[in-house]
């Protein structure tokens, strides 16, 4: 009897077993896809914006180390960015260990003050090249070994870094074609003074600047590099006003060069005509004594500060732009006054931080409010 009982139990066992196992559990109605339906995942999705890198692989918690390998500080326009950038490094409390090469614009030296700066621990390297293409290969090894690269001013070939930071050269030079242009109405001949030949950045903005008195159908009487030097610049317009005997017009990236060619006008007797340059002292000064037509686009050494804020952005895991462009300040004879600082080095860099300025030029003899009150005004 016992023996036909355990026997119905287990057949009644493994039924039910049966049975379960050829049951499907049917999802209402409403959750059943629709062939090719995309599935939408639970939970919110942060979305990168174009123009934008994902950073999140890069996150991680203070404190940091900085590495900047710097092509050069054989200017004062460089010396001055530098110094915007390590402003921003002491600003910043995360920011313990801070580690800095200069190559002397040598690509060679470069490329091992870069594998010297790895060794340091860097989270983050912020690299200005002297040769593009020649640091291409140690910056791909650094973004390969998950060390993020911030290139400032100058940037490398190709694209295995994640962020480059600058001021857009065409932009500039073409602000400065657009104002002589509209100032000639649209006739007459202009020279363009360049920068340094060879320089990737002077050669762009001295094409970008052509076509555009080229579409204006304005005469380039000539176009020459100066090196950014005052004296080039001086030599090259007197030979060019002992030749023709008139200029319209000078296009200069730069004020130094320009400086050097109202220096040729002065000496030859002539009214310096409209002229175009940046914020460089030397030539604000010039404007402010002699009263000429001028015009100036700031080339902007707070890129440096700007590159520094890119990096930190970058190991909070923020998603940060791949392009910056830092924007110009513009300088006309209505502002001119907010610029200009009689009392401080050609050399000065007049849209640079009032604690910058101090900390270069060791000096309280300028009325920094000026520049003070210019920021305000650009923001």
């Amino acid at each position: 009897m016992m023996k036909r009982l355990y026997w119905l139990l287990s057949v009644l066992l493994l039924t039910a077993l049966i049975t379960a196992a050829c049951q499907t559990t049917v999802p209402p109605t409403g959750d059943i896809p629709e062939p090719g339906e995309q599935i939408e995942p639970v939970g919110e999705v942060s979305e990168i914006p174009e123009g934008y890198v994902d950073t999140s692989m890069y996150r991680k918690d203070a404190p940091y180390t900085f590495c900047f390998s710097n092509s050069t500080t054989s200017n004062s326009w460089r010396v001055s960015m530098v110094a915007h950038l390590r402003n921003e490094v002491r600003l910043n409390p995360d920011i313990v260990a801070y580690y800095e090469t200069d190559a002397e614009n040598n690509p060679v030296k470069q490329v091992q003050d870069i594998l010297d700066l790895v060794d340091q621990d860097c989270d983050v390297l912020l690299v200005s090249a002297s040769v593009p293409a020649a640091l291409t290969s140690v910056i791909v090894r650094v973004m390969n070994s998950n060390i993020p690269v911030v290139t400032v001013d100058t940037n490398i070939s190709g694209d295995r870094y994640i962020s480059f930071v600058e001021q857009n050269g065409c932009e500039t030079a073409k602000m400065q074609a657009d104002w002589l242009v509209n100032r000639l109405g649209g006739a007459g001949r202009v020279v363009l003074l360049a920068g340094l030949e060879g320089n990737l950045k002077a050669e762009q903005r001295l094409q970008c600047a052509r076509e555009t008195f080229e579409t204006a159908g304005i005469e380039i009487l000539a176009e020459a590099f100066t090196g950014w030097s005052s004296v080039t610049g001086e030599q090259i317009v007197g030979a060019l006003l002992a030749a023709h005997g008139s200029i319209d017009g000078i296009w200069a990236d730069s004020g130094r060069q320009a400086s050097g060619a109202v220096e040729a006008f002065q000496n030859a007797g002539l009214p310096v005509p409209p002229i175009t340059g940046e914020d460089y002292n030397g030539f604000l000064k010039k404007w402010k004594e002699l009263g000429f037509d001028g015009y100036a686009v700031s080339s902007s050494v707070n890129m440096g500060a700007e590159a520094v804020k890119v990096a930190f952005d970058i190991l909070q895991g923020n998603p940060v732009p791949s392009y910056v462009s830092v924007e110009p300040q513009v300088i006309t004879a209505e502002n001119l006054d907010q610029f200009v600082c009689s009392d401080l080095p050609d050399d000065y860099w007049a849209a640079s931080l009032p604690e910058v300025t101090d900390e270069l030029l060791r000096t309280g003899n300028c009325s920094l409010s000026r520049v003070e009150g210019a920021s305000q005004e650009q923001d």
